[in-house]
């Protein structure tokens, strides 16, 4: 079992498929059958190349990094958890290094929030 993102193209073909590679430890709810992911693909779009990450992956630098390292220009965030009610929280912070730190544009999502953010590392929506 993978919790898993998937970009889809127009035409509904799979053109990135990314396993989530980070578990967050802590909560007593890893699934007996979890399996991490241990690639970090990227997929060319018209918009430019994408790559996915999911929820707690985001605290470890090396996950964008990677992406970066395999073309990444956009790195797209799904999360469950995990986010600021304002601007200047830890979450969107961490967030704009990241952006930052590997030339990317970032956006981050969840049922509560949704960053936009810079290679610059500037907050372009909030």
């Amino acid at each position: 079992m993978h919790n898993a993102a998937a970009l889809f193209s127009p035409a509904g073909e799979i053109v990135n498929l990314y396993h989530k590679t980070h578990f967050a430890q802590g909560y007593g709810t890893n699934p007996a059958c979890y399996v991490p992911g241990d690639t970090y693909p990227t997929a060319p779009t018209p918009f430019g190349t994408i790559g996915q990450l999911i929820c707690f992956d985001r605290h470890f630098p090396e996950v964008v990094r990677s992406l970066a390292v395999g073309g990444a220009t956009l790195v797209l965030n799904p999360s469950f958890g995990g986010y600021d009610k304002d601007r200047n929280g830890t979450n969107t912070r961490m967030l704009q290094t990241r952006a930052y730190e590997n030339h990317v544009y970032y956006i981050f999502t969840n049922a509560y929030q949704t960053l936009f953010i810079s290679p610059e590392g500037a907050l372009e929506a909030f």
